[in-house]
Order: C-alpha cells, then sequence, then structure tokens
C-alpha cells in the first residue's frame, strides 16, 4: 500500500513540491473513479490556496548564491547539449548515435530550459536527469561520448539551487506569512492524506488493479522524499566540524 511520507517534517516549500508530484501522478488515473475526481479536484484547489499564500514569498528577491546555482546549471546544461551535437557528427558511429541520443533528450525535455523560469527550469532538468540516469540507451550514450563531467555539473548545481532556494523562502517569511501557510499547509497535507485513503480504499475493496501502479508511483515520490528527511536528519545529528576555532597551521 501506500507507505508513509512523514509530510509534517518537510519544509514548507517541499510541501508545495510533494502536493503538485502526487496531483501530476494522480490525474491520468482519475478517470476511473468518480470518488478519485473529487478527492483530486479537493487536493489541486487546496494546493492552489497554499500557493497562494506563499505568493509573498516567492515575489522576494532571490538571493545571489541562487542566482550563481542556476548560472551554473545553465553553464552545463548549455555544454552538455553543445557538447553532443559535437559528438552527433563524428564519424565514430558510437560517438554519433550517442550524441544525437542526448541531443534528442534535449529536444524532448527543453532544447532552451536553461532560459526558463526559476521552477520550469528545476522540473525540466529534474526529468532530463532521470531520463541520464535511467534510460539504459541514454545511459549508454553518455558513457560513449565521456559526458560524466557535464552531467555531475548540472546534479551538483541542481542540488545546490534547491538548497539555497529552500533556505531562501524559510528565512525571508514573515510571521503572520508563516501562520497563514502553515494552516493551509496543515489542510493540503489533510486533503492528501484523504486522498490516499480512499486510493487505497479502491485498491482493497474494490479490487481496482489499474489503481496499483498510481500506487507504486506515489511511493516511488514518497520515498523522495523521505530519502531528502533523512539525508537533512543525518546532516543535524553529525554537523560538519567547526574550523574556526583551530590553531593556524604553522
Amino acid at each position: 500500500m501506500i507507505k508513509g511520507c512523514y509530510y509534517q517534517k518537510m519544509h514548507i516549500n517541499e510541501k508545495g513540491c510533494f502536493a503538485a508530484e502526487v496531483t501530476t501522478a494522480v490525474a491520468p488515473f482519475a478517470e476511473c473513479s468518480l470518488a478519485l475526481q473529487a478527492h483530486l479536484k479537493a487536493v489541486e484547489e487546496q494546493l492552489a490556496r497554499f500557493q497562494r499564500s506563499l505568493e509573498k514569498l516567492s515575489l522576494a528577491d532571490i538571493s545571489s548564491q541562487v542566482k550563481a546555482d542556476d548560472g551554473e546549471r545553465d553553464h552545463g546544461l548549455a555544454n552538455l547539449r553543445d557538447y553532443a551535437l559535437l559528438c552527433a557528427k563524428r564519424k565514430d558511429p558510437s560517438w554519433a548515435q550517442g550524441g544525437q541520443l542526448i541531443v534528442n533528450t534535449f529536444r524532448k525535455v527543453g532544447w532552451d530550459m536553461g532560459k526558463a523560469a526559476y521552477a520550469d527550469e528545476t522540473n525540466q532538468v529534474d526529468t532530463l536527469l532521470a531520463l541520464l540516469s535511467t534510460e539504459p540507451e541514454l545511459v549508454q550514450a553518455v558513457a560513449a561520448i565521456q559526458a560524466h563531467d557535464w552531467v555531475e555539473q548540472i546534479e551538483e548545481a541542481q542540488r545546490r539551487f534547491r538548497q539555497h532556494s529552500a533556505m531562501r523562502i524559510d528565512k525571508v517569511a514573515a510571521e503572520e506569512a508563516k501562520s497563514c501557510t502553515t494552516t493551509e499547509a496543515r489542510r493540503l497535507g489533510s486533503a492528501i492524506s484523504k486522498l490516499f485513503r480512499l486510493i487505497e480504499s479502491e485498491v482493497e475493496f474494490y479490487n481496482r488493479a489499474e489503481l496499483a501502479e498510481l500506487v507504486t508511483r506515489l511511493n516511488k515520490i514518497i520515498e523522495g522524499y523521505t530519502t531528502l528527511q533523512k539525508q537533512r536528519a543525518a546532516r543535524t545529528n553529525h554537523p560538519k566540524p567547526d574550523d574556526s576555532n583551530l590553531p593556524p597551521a604553522p
């Protein structure tokens, strides 16, 4: 069945991202049940209210570190795309095929994703990285043209961008915005919980086998956020040593 998502432990911005991923996963299956359609609509409406409560936060000036992370991410995307274009023109068939596969992937996901708005670019980069790391042909293509360094640059920049964006949002929230957002976040969590219970009951009591795939997708989403929470807890429990009090090197 659907795993526990520990929604209450998510950062405020993560809750919105989680809800958006859940609604996207559920949408293709909603036609199989009127009740599922109704519960999905309830989550979507609550998510919209939650996002409006964060509107003041999204209008805050973006920190220089977030801009730097995005610039590094854009640089990596452009490098990988242009490098793949060059490789696609090589005479060696393995290089040419590998380069062309990656070029085709950019065209599919977003040729100029580096120019998109932050949220759109982040989603597109997630899709690109997922394809490059899970699709066997693309994994082989990255290896064939020796593009691991470019991919790792994008991965690291994406990680830092997410980290600093979350820190920025958490710090700039005004007290009244926090109060409003916390209330909406709680309501959003309740709507998601009801949706999950409905899906489980449809599978268990009505033998809706078509929803088994949905349960798998939802569990994969939950696993991603659970891993993030564990990593955050590990950093909190095992902070890096403070070098500021160490004696100067001889």
